[in-house]
């Protein structure tokens, strides 16, 4: 099943490469962490639904993401555990706000806590080539697949410079979690957007019983058996914010020869997520001098290059000029898993860290440096022993 054009404004992540859809599930919240010091706490509502051994397993993932996290915050989550009609091992559901792109960069600057790593990424935002923090906060993007391509062909995969101001140029879209982290309302601060409703929480976490789960990950994975404590960790992970709006993009757009084509106007998909300003390619430098744009990021999906090769999109957080690990590139346009991710390591031959989008059998998942840098630069106030 593929997205609703565009208004399904909190979209899933499933593994497996499916996507499932399931009703958000109102839950009392059981305190997990009960903590009498200031940290990252995680309640989930549900949780005594769960077998012990998933409950157990959730703990343990909380405390990964506990131990490399400074925030004073509350993520509030629900969770279930059912049995799946597909081998998707489990669904993630991050509840999201649109903030201006103003208010976001405001947050970054005046946070308390900054790493070399904030201080770095946070004078490489991207800006408009007439960006005005206070007057015209604004960033250029490349961007393809959309029904106003200068092409004129709805649905052209070719990337354009979008630089026109519009809600897309002007708008983030960041999971409430990430909101509380850097002091923003969960309500959201963009014209670009409705409103979010009042929301009991901050997300879902869904796990497929009919998994084979190893859930002590202490002493390897047996064979056969998937990490339950490594892919709660990642839905963990996708909730503090590992999200990218590109993969709405590659979900609404179809092929140019489509029956019935899909694509919107650039200016509907303000979509563009924290982790989304530091994607980058060879495209997407080579573009931001003919516009005069600084630090043009690269929010397009798929395509391949005159030699038919996939362009690399990447993380960096000095505006490209540094490439620390590549992001997986779109379902349906790209590499076949959602951008929202590392690049899986049977395409790399090496492990980028916990969005992996293809865990195997066996397969122990863990934390990375590029884990951390990322959540790191997106507004979590990382512990200083991992600077």
């Amino acid at each position: 099943m593929r997205y609703s054009p565009l208004f399904n404004t909190n979209s899933k992540h499933s593994l497996g490469g499916r996507l499932l859809w399931l009703a958000t599930v109102g839950a009392a919240v059981a305190i997990l962490y009960p903590q009498g010091v200031q940290a990252l706490q995680f309640n989930f509502g549900g949780l005594s639904a769960l077998s012990p051994e998933m409950a157990g397993g959730l703990t343990q993932a909380g405390e990964n993401w506990q131990s490399v996290l400074s925030d004073d915050v509350t993520i509030e989550l629900s969770v279930l555990a059912q049995e799946f009609q597909s081998d998707s091992l489990g669904s993630f559901n991050p509840n999201r706000a649109n903030v201006s792109y103003r208010d976001f960069v405001r947050a970054l600057g005046q946070d308390t806590v900054l790493s070399p790593n904030d201080e770095t990424a946070i004078a490489s935002l991207p800006k408009s080539n007439n960006f005005d923090i206070l007057l015209n906060p604004e960033f250029d993007l490349i961007i393809n697949g959309t029904q106003n391509h200068p092409s004129g062909q709805s649905g052209d995969l070719t990337p354009y410079v979008d630089a026109d101001g519009d809600c897309n140029n002007r708008s983030i879209r960041l999971t409430t979690a990430n909101a509380k982290a850097i002091g923003l309302p969960s309500a959201g601060t963009s014209n670009c957007a409705n409103r979010s409703q009042s929301m009991t929480n901050d997300g879902m976490l869904v796990f497929n019983t009919r998994t084979q789960w190893d859930f002590d990950p202490t002493d390897g994975i047996d064979p056969g058996s998937y990490d339950f404590v490594g892919i709660a960790t990642q839905g963990l992970g996708v909730t503090l914010g590992m999200v990218s709006g590109v993969d709405v993009l590659d979900f609404n757009t179809t092929p140019t020869d489509a029956a019935n084509p899909v694509a919107f106007d650039d200016r509907i998909l303000s979509f563009v997520s924290p982790s989304d300003l530091f994607r980058f390619s060879e495209d997407s430098l080579d573009l931001a001098p003919l516009n005069n744009s600084q630090n043009l990021i690269d929010w397009t999906t798929g395509r391949t290059d005159a030699q038919g090769q996939e362009i690399d999109k990447y993380f960096s957080i000095d505006g490209g000029q540094t490439k620390i690990a590549s992001f997986s590139t779109g379902l349906q346009f790209g590499d076949g898993n959602r951008a929202s991710s590392w690049k899986a390591d049977d395409l790399t031959g090496e492990y980028l860290g916990i969005f992996e989008p293809t865990p195997a059998t066996g397969q122990s998942l863990f934390l990375t440096d590029n884990d951390r840098r990322l959540l790191d630069v997106t507004g979590w106030d990382l512990e200083p022993e991992f600077w």
